[in-house]
């Protein structure tokens, strides 16, 4: 009897889809593989163009070494490779591109056009591939280099499509990879175009140039340089000043041997050098490149080359550490006390640039009155209830205490109101209001200034425009990623906010806040409005702003907790204010 067999080969076509899902997971994935060749064939002009966040168009054209006929076939087979001839060359590689597998993935999930001519050849090759079948081969006039033109991306695989971001993020991811790879090479000029729209013109520079002519020309003055040389490694790259670090993470850059990583171990190493210059929860920024052996890095244990294996991690942790620390004491960013300020906090200067170190731990004495104090009062050190309760004032005369609180008398005790918690509760939920119902009251700005954003930065604001007018923005598109800012909500009118200031950090909370997966934007844009458009932390307030912000209070749907999840008030009952007295008196 035959028994049936169950395990069968998959079609090439099913395993070059699944092969593509390790390697292509979005558009930039494309962008990156397409960038890695192009540099691998030698090219000195790489022009890349992009349409609809990488989803309908993604069209690389190089100058770089070209391919013949039969290696234009070869390129669209799996696992075909002019890198590798045996193993022990996976343990020297220099180069990008090696795995042989990146071409004929994307083929299998898209209509792919190749025309390339190598030098020597008078005639080029164009190959049209649908499906991973070559559909058309012919000879072409066409000048050195190659061309590749990925058309409908998933169209072969909808589910896979559906799971794409907007072309706004789609087109962010695809300009982070461009960064990286011209960050990787300045000696290469590069170009990107969106939807006919120049994002990128970039001439071969230096690194410090490439740096500047990518993010911002405000780098220009604030970079400092990191150079250090060993027998076996060389570090070089610019690092920002203390006082420029950013709470989002994204000016962050390793590079070893050309190729950018991802190295949270490296990572700690840069923030170990900076110890003692950075406020809490920030990042600085740095462009750092590595060059050494190829057999001292393993590059082979992930399917996108971004994750690496050093031979000697601790020798290249203390080379980055200490590179970066010499680096900052040259520039004069040093750990020096400043003895005028008071309190349990010392403050420490660098530059322009100020972080708090932690107060020193209480003697046993302290720690047992601090413990009294919390057994008197303990709705000082316990969270409140999460339940809405409302309990307000019953007597119109308020004072407030160190420019920072609201102190009411209430039926049961004293009511203790956080000014700037409250505050940033009643914008957030007109904030939310606005958004769900119509729009915020707009000032129109007399002389609208212009702010040039990142790339980034800049698809992202043209993805929420929708909710920014509706917060009381407004703002017109300008050629070079920069907006014109014509109108400002009122509420930020209010607080006398210099309006660049206020739009530049927004997107900077925006961008933290979205880390959370589950917050929707327009929540997010409330929250980070609500937060920037806020008190200072210390502000006198009249008697006629206390009722205002008391009564705003306890008119919200949510008049507790901050939306990020911070009490806001407190009431001390009348009887522990008796106890107190009464144990002191005694």
């Amino acid at each position: 009897m035959v028994t049936q067999t169950k395990i069968h080969l998959l079609p090439d076509i099913v395993a070059n889809k699944i092969a593509a899902g390790e390697v292509i997971q979005r558009p930039a994935s494309v962008v990156k593989e397409l960038l890695e060749n192009a540099l691998d064939a030698g090219s000195k002009q790489i022009h890349l163009v992009v349409k609809d966040g990488g989803k309908t168009l993604i069209q690389l054209i190089d100058d770089g070494a070209g391919m013949n006929e039969v290696d234009a076939r070869m390129c669209l087979e799996r696992h075909a490779t002019s890198k590798i001839t045996e193993a022990k060359d996976l343990f020297a590689i220099d180069t990008y591109g090696f795995r042989g597998a990146a071409l004929s993935s994307i083929a299998a999930i898209a209509e792919v056009e190749i025309t390339t001519r190598p030098a020597g050849q008078e005639l080029g090759t164009r190959l049209v591939v649908e499906n991973a079948r070559i559909k058309k081969q012919q000879p072409v006039a066409t000048a050195q280099g190659t061309q590749i033109a990925v058309r409908h991306l998933f169209g072969s695989v909808p589910v896979r499509r559906n799971f794409l971001k907007s072309n706004a993020v789609e087109m962010k991811h695809i300009i982070d990879e461009f960064q990286r790879a011209a960050l990787a090479r300045p000696d290469v000029a590069f170009s990107l175009h969106q939807n006919d729209t120049e994002i990128y013109q970039l001439a071969p520079a230096k690194l410090s140039h490439r740096i500047v002519h990518l993010f911002n020309k405000s780098y220009q003055k604030k970079l400092i340089p990191c150079e250090e040389k060993t027998h076996t490694y060389q570090l070089n790259g610019y690092i920002g000043p203390p006082s420029e670090a950013k709470k989002t993470r994204g000016g962050q850059f390793f590079f070893v041997n050309q190729r950018y990583i991802k190295s949270p171990y490296l990572h700690h190493a840069v923030k170990r050098a900076f110890e003692g210059l950075l406020l809490p929860d920030t990042h600085p920024f740095y462009v750092l490149c590595i060059t050494m052996p190829p057999d001292q890095v393993d590059i082979n244990i992930h399917p996108t080359k971004t994750e690496v294996k050093f031979r000697q991690e601790k020798l290249l942790y203390a080379l980055v550490a200490s590179t970066i620390k010499k680096a900052l004491a040259t520039h004069h960013f040093m750990h020096t006390i400043d003895f005028t300020q008071t309190g349990t906090q010392a403050i420490f200067r660098s530059g322009r640039s100020l972080a708090v170190r932690q107060p020193p731990p209480l003697s046993k004495e302290a720690k047992a009155t601090s413990k009294e104090k919390a057994s008197l009062f303990p709705c000082l050190t316990e969270p409140i209830t999460r339940e809405v309760h409302r309990e307000p004032p019953d007597v119109s005369t308020k004072i407030q205490l160190h420019k920072k609180y609201i102190l009411a008398q209430v039926r049961s005790g004293l009511l203790i109101v956080d000014q700037r918690a409250a505050h940033e509760r009643i914008l957030y939920e007109r904030n939310v209001r606005a958004l769900q119902k119509g729009e915020h009251a707009s000032q129109k700005v007399l002389f609208p200034p212009a702010i040039t954003l990142q790339p980034a930065d800049f698809a992202l604001l043209q993805s929420c425009k929708k909710e920014l007018y509706r917060l009381g923005f407004r703002f017109e598109i300008e050629p070079f990623n920069k907006i014109l800012i014509t109108g400002q909500p009122v509420d930020a009118l209010k607080q006398h906010l210099p309006i660049e200031e206020l739009f530049t950090s927004l997107l900077e909370d925006y961008k933290l806040n979205a880390k959370d997966i589950t917050l929707p934007t327009g929540e997010n844009w409330a929250r980070s409005f609500a937060k920037r458009a806020n008190f200072p932390r210390e502000k006198v307030l009249v008697a006629r702003e206390m009722d205002e912000i008391v009564d705003g209070l306890f008119a919200c749907g949510q008049p507790n907790h901050t939306p990020d999840g911070r009490p806001i008030w407190y009431i001390v009952p009348l009887e522990q204010f008796e106890e107190f007295l009464t144990r002191f008196t005694a």
